[in-house]
């Protein structure tokens, strides 16, 4: 598990950074700021914190199955991700 751990998170600060100012998806980054709400953009790819909510949901079931039994690794996870997430993004910045 901690392997996709810090898999997901790198993958996270990549995007992150891959959509800031003159980056490879910044064009596409700001359609989607003019077509969805400013809170709806922070999962997706403006804030690495929140991006973990959305970017774990596929990787964990992938690799554990998002059964009832597994819910409570899920949510572990998530705050996991989010931690080591931000402070990724705290050092590439």
């Amino acid at each position: 598990m901690i392997t996709l751990l810090i898999i997901n998170a790198l993958y996270i600060v990549g995007l992150h950074l891959a959509t800031g100012d003159e980056m490879i998806f910044s064009k596409p980054a700001l359609w989607i700021e003019t077509k969805v709400p400013y809170w709806m953009t922070k999962p997706l790819f403006n804030c690495p914190t929140c991006m973990a909510s959305v970017h774990s949901i596929i990787p964990f079931w992938y690799m554990y199955d998002l059964n009832p039994l597994n819910f409570g690794y899920y949510v572990l996870y998530v705050f996991a991700l989010a931690g080591l997430s931000t402070i990724l993004a705290r050092i590439t910045e």
